[in-house]
């Protein structure tokens, strides 16, 4: 996590929260969402561990929480994208993060808006960049057109004489 958001704001991107987080469910949620408001883009991080649960909502970690609200942001807001990532190698442990990383996988609710990779942290990386990236314009190709004295029509006469020239085709 550390790496991305350095990575990050090594080349002038913002980084949100910028601030500690609210430490129940109810005003978490409020905050994150008013985060996403600022952002185009939402990483998920997802580890073998289920996490931390917050006051007022202990069914559901904190990472979970944050998915589900930035679900709700993507599924409102054009333009806004996500990833959510996992390492292709990753165990998750206990009872509780094996089933949220099949919800995860299975679930187009708890995909909404968002990328799923399970590939190395290195492609994670790269995607990012490639999302963070304005597409570059697509070549101009100009339009030569040849020297109106030097196009004959089969009589001819140039196209670039007086018939042209005063419009009268």
């Amino acid at each position: 996590r550390d790496n991305i958001r350095n990575e990050l704001l090594s080349r002038a991107f913002r980084v949100l929260p910028d601030k500690e987080l609210p430490d129940t469910a109810a005003e978490y949620r409020q905050a994150v969402s008013e985060n996403l408001k600022q952002a185009r883009l939402s990483i998920h991080l997802i580890g073998e561990k289920y996490g931390s649960t917050l006051e007022g909502d202990e069914d559901h970690s904190i990472v979970e929480l944050q998915n589900e609200v930035a679900g709700k942001h993507s599924e409102a807001t054009p333009g806004f994208s996500r990833v959510i990532w996992m390492a292709p190698d990753l165990a998750p442990v206990g009872t509780r993060q094996p089933a949220f990383i099949n919800l995860l996988r299975t679930s187009q609710a708890a995909q909404h808006g968002a990328e799923l990779l399970e590939r190395p942290f290195e492609e994670l990386k790269n995607r990012i960049s490639e999302k963070l990236t304005p597409p570059k314009p697509a070549a101009v190709r100009l339009l030569q057109f040849p020297r109106e004295d030097l196009v004959r029509n089969q009589t001819g006469f140039s196209l670039g004489g007086p018939i042209l020239k005063n419009r009268m085709f």
